[in-house]
Formats: structure tokens, sequence, C-alpha cells
């Protein structure tokens, strides 16, 4: 899919690797303060929280999170000027980088996922979004076992963007924060971080590098089909897709099953607004030498909580110690690879 085969891959990962580094380093430079000033607004959770709206309840952890990344990333000039683009992550920098002679412009979004309902949400991979990132692939999507579709993944940012006549290297990263509220299955009274890491995901050029690997499906329910993608029918017949339908709609319209559309269809490479996932835990750098080849960095980790919540807390609802959740053996290995992930 990268239209230059000339590329400097290596180059690329070098610098997508410093400033996962860098970026860890400046997050995790005094790990018991990060965690202090993340779980600060628990001192005056009386005062607020019953002011917030039953919607506003459901996930603000974020709120202050972005606060606190952004007040830390911002000391001193390490990563560059604000970018006020409107389309990109949470935090977004301009850079001209002396040391690799490269413009560089550097997106990093902050993910705070609640371990009571979507612990599953930050083990292997983790939910990214659209203009977060400019990796362009396809998603596989398996049904027991055997690849069914490949939907056609366009990311919202370029590999690369020309400013003033410089190209500035699209690098993108994610925080992603894992936190529990308490006591579980009641009205919370407090928040508690459990574990932080931070991970890189590969710019749009190393697709030659990667393919379709970078990205595990996310969510499935309720997505539509791009506008203008040809679809067929059973019966011979095909139609231009307007960008309402859904898998569901067609199946219903057109009276055909899921198994047909996907025979017709699967492997078209069709254009979906699709969800991804970054599958950090098996994607690497694969040019650089193996002391850097995670694209994943632990800086906090409550091995206590950690261990609680995935085996004995299920949709909010604790389970006693002598029963707890039997889980498969993917995710598993999952956890057991954040808990074996060495602290940068």
């Amino acid at each position: 899919m990268t239209d230059n085969k000339n590329i400097d891959y290596q180059k690329i990962e070098d610098i997508e690797e410093y400033y996962l580094s860098v970026i860890t380093r400046y997050l995790g430079a005094d790990p018991e303060g990060l965690i202090q000033n993340l779980e600060n607004h628990n001192k005056t959770w009386s005062h607020w929280y019953p002011k917030l709206s039953d919607n506003s309840k459901k996930n603000f952890f974020d709120t202050g999170a972005e606060r606190v990344v952004y007040m830390l990333l911002n000391r001193g000039d390490i990563l560059g000027d604000p970018n006020a683009n409107p389309v990109g992550a949470d935090n977004s920098f301009l850079k001209y980088d002396k040391h690799f002679n490269t413009h560089l412009a550097i997106n990093i979004d902050v993910k705070a996922i609640k371990a009571n309902t979507n612990i599953g949400d930050f083990l292997g991979n983790t939910p990214i979004g659209i203009n977060q990132n400019s990796y362009k692939s396809c998603i596989e999507y398996y049904t027991q076992g055997v690849l069914k579709e490949l939907r056609q993944y366009t990311p919202g940012l370029d590999s690369e963007y020309e400013i003033d006549g410089d190209k500035y290297l699209n690098i993108t990263y994610s925080i992603d924060i894992l936190y529990c509220e308490e006591p579980i299955g009641e009205e919370p009274t407090e928040q508690r971080v459990i574990g932080i890491i931070t991970n890189c995901i590969p710019n749009g050029k190393l697709y030659d590098v990667y393919g379709d690997k970078v990205f595990n499906a996310g969510k499935t329910g309720g997505l539509k089909i791009d506008a203008e993608q040809k679809i067929y029918l059973p019966n011979g017949v095909s139609f231009d897709s307007d960008g309402t339908e859904t898998m569901d709609s067609i199946i219903k319209k057109y009276d055909i099953k899921k198994e047909d559309y996907q025979r017709l269809n699967g492997m078209s490479k069709i254009r979906w607004n699709v969800d991804a996932r970054f599958n950090y835990k098996d994607i690497k750098f694969s040019t650089l030498e193996s002391v850097r080849k995670n694209r994943v960095k632990k800086i906090f980790l409550n091995q206590e909580l950690f261990s609680k919540y995935f085996y004995h807390v299920d949709k909010n609802k604790e389970r006693p110690e002598d029963n707890p959740l039997q889980r498969v053996k993917p995710t598993i290995e999952s956890f057991e690879f954040i808990n074996n992930l060495k602290f940068f």
C-alpha cells in the first residue's frame, strides 16, 4: 500500500522508538507522583461527583488524566510546539529533530480503561481512533478461526504532512491507563490506578513491513460500509453502497445469509467505517536490535489489583475467591505479558 519502495524503514522505527522512550521517561520519572496526580480528584470527590449527570458518571477519568499527561509532556521543549490541528490525538506537537534531521508531527492519545467493565481493552491490544493514526491497512475478521473478511481501514491522519514546504513524519503514541472504581457494584467513592503502559502505533509508511497484522478488529456491531462500495449478491446482481448500510441491513433487505455476503464480498477489501485495536503485544520494532524491540513500555502496575480485577470482577460484579473467572488462553497470555513486561 505504500508508494515509495525506497523508504528508510529503520530510520522511521528509530525515530518512533526514540520518542516512545522519551514520552515514557517523562511520564514515568516519578511514578508515585504520577499516580498521586491521577488520583488526587479522590480528595474532593464528595464536592463534585454528585453534580455529574448520570451519563457523565459513566467514564470521566480520562478528562483529568489528559490534563496530567499534558502537564508532564509540556515541560521544556521535549516534543516541540503544540499543534492545534482539530483532526488528531489528545496531544499533538510539531518539531524539527536535529539529530534525525526530520520534521515530526507527534500524536499522543490518552486512553482511560475501566477495569470494572472493560479490562479486556487493556490486554494485548487496545482501541485506537481513526483520527489518531496513519496506518492504512485491512483488518482481518475471523469466524471460528477461519478468515472470512478483509475490511479496508482508512485512518484519519496521513503518513506525513507538508507544512511550509517541509515534510513532517506523523508518529503516533497511546498512553493507556487502567483504573478501577470502588466499591465494586455500588455507587463509587473513589478511583484507583491499576496500570499504565505506553505504546507506539506504526507509521503508515511501514505497511510493507507489517501488512495487515497491526490492527485487530474492534467493535463490530452496527458498523457501516462506506459509500460507493460495490456489493455483490447471490442472484448475480450488485449495488453501490450509499454509506448507511450495515451487515444486518443488507442481510434483511436482500434476504441473504451472512455467509453468502462473506463468500461474495469478504475478500474484496471493501471499505468500512471500522474500529481498530492496536496489537501492541505482537507487533514489535522489526528493524531494530532486540533490546529495543517492544512497541509497548510499562510505567506502573499494581499487581494485586490487576489480578483481582482480572480473575474476580466481571461486569462490575465481584466473584468470590474460590470461584474465579475462567479466562481463555489468549486472554491469560495477554494478562501474563503485562505482568512479565519489564518496567522501562
